[in-house]
């Protein structure tokens, strides 16, 4: 169980929501583990957002668990 691995960058929040790009990442890494704690954890269960967390820790993904992240939870968190 990877609890602190973060489900998106802050360059990928950069990239999906805001047009600036000389906006400075360090004003939103910090936010990222406790806004996708609030907010995915509620949504998605505990159990699986601790799987989530270790696929990516782990780099294995599986290929539904890719299309849940990259289309609806990074881009829910970059908003």
């Amino acid at each position: 169980m990877a609890l602190t691995t973060e489900l998106i960058t802050s360059t990928e929040i950069i990239d999906l929501a805001i047009p600036n790009a000389s906006f400075d990442p360090a004003l939103i890494e910090k936010r990222i583990l406790k806004t996708q704690r609030q907010y995915v954890r509620t949504l998605i269960s505990d159990d699986y957002y601790e799987e989530l967390q270790t696929e990516v820790a782990g780099g294995s993904l599986t290929p539904d668990n890719t299309t849940m992240l990259e289309d609806y939870l990074q881009p829910m968190l970059a908003h």
